[in-house]
């Protein structure tokens, strides 16, 4: 066994999991044994054996986990985090925050996932900037300088204001069926967003963030500086990924995901921009 998530002893096990065991080869036998009702998966060509708690774990709790396999059963104890608990406060309106998506680990592939995020260059910026009873309006934006320092929101790409379900606070879910995000020197539409993670008690973080995004590989053939749709798809075949039809169905399209990303609180006032480089202040290059 190479690794496990949580580590035995850990303190700070997201209640949600999912929880992993990392092997060097695949075991098609290997069993999660825990105390407490679950749903067994495997990623990364099977190396990689999942355990999912249904229901979510108690925060604050100690639990026990083992994987019975052809060496042995070794055992892990860990603690959830405070993620889960009761917001003290349930009013977020105004809490900002930065999420920096090439944090975390890939789900898929780490080679196709370093590749591609890699080329994003940007962090989502998010806003409370409405709530009303069960729901909350979160305004996404991109920030204008590069994945690991980027803060202030870049005026010459537009924003988007996102409405979710309140009502299972502290989790939250976004999904998008299109997000524009500011990629290499240009900009990339992704036919597919998700997002979703859990409020800290006291709201200054979001902790146990999960994303995933599907991208056409016609719009990756300019940033990649492929020649075409195909030479984009075969490189992605070389990086463990592929090219599969897009929600919409048509072009053929890349997805990549990840999880363990937090979002990080920032001291922000995002402005609604409707409409790319047509803010006052944007200044664009030729």
């Amino acid at each position: 066994m190479v690794a496990t998530l949580p580590t035995d002893q850990a303190t700070d096990a997201y209640y949600r999991g999912p929880f992993e065991w990392v092997l060097e080869e695949p075991v098609e036998t290997a069993e999660v044994l825990a105390d407490f009702p679950g749903v067994q998966g495997l990623r990364k060509e099977g190396t990689v054996i999942t355990f999912t708690p249904d229901p979510p774990l108690e925060p604050n709790t100690t639990y026990t986990m083992a994987l019975d396999y052809c060496h042995g059963s070794p055992e892990i104890q860990f603690a959830t985090s405070e993620l889960g608990m009761p917001l003290e406060d349930e009013d977020l309106l105004g809490a900002s925050y930065v999420i920096d998506l090439t944090s975390g680990e890939f789900l898929e592939s780490d080679l196709v996932g370093t590749v591609l995020t890699g080329f994003f260059g940007r962090n989502l910026l998010v806003q409370v900037v409405e709530q009303d009873g069960d729901d909350i309006v979160f305004r996404a934006a991109i920030s204008d300088t590069g994945s690991r320092g980027g803060l202030e929101q870049d005026i010459c790409r537009r924003t988007q204001d996102i409405t979710l379900d309140a009502s299972e606070l502290p989790y939250i879910q976004l999904e998008l069926a299109e997000f524009n995000f500011g990629a290499y020197e240009s900009s990339l539409t992704f036919h597919r967003f998700a997002l979703n993670g859990t409020v800290s008690p006291d709201g200054s973080y979001i902790g146990g963030m999960t994303w995933s995004i599907t991208v056409s590989a016609n719009d990756l053939v300019p940033i990649l500086q492929a020649g075409d749709v195909e030479t984009v798809c075969e490189t992605a075949a070389q990086l463990e990924a592929e090219c599969v039809p897009c929600p919409t169905g048509y072009d053929q399209c890349i997805t990549v995901s990840g999880h363990q990303v937090l979002a990080e609180p920032i001291d922000a006032e995002l402005e609604h921009i409707e409409t790319a480089e047509e803010h006052p202040d944007c200044e664009v290059e030729e």
